[in-house]
């Protein structure tokens, strides 16, 4: 099953691939 802090590490880096984006 996956680790709970898997969740968090995506949200962070779609949070920073999504401002690299769209700054």
């Amino acid at each position: 099953m996956p680790l709970p802090w898997n969740d968090l590490v995506g949200s962070e880096a779609g949070r920073l691939e999504s401002a690299d984006r769209h700054p």
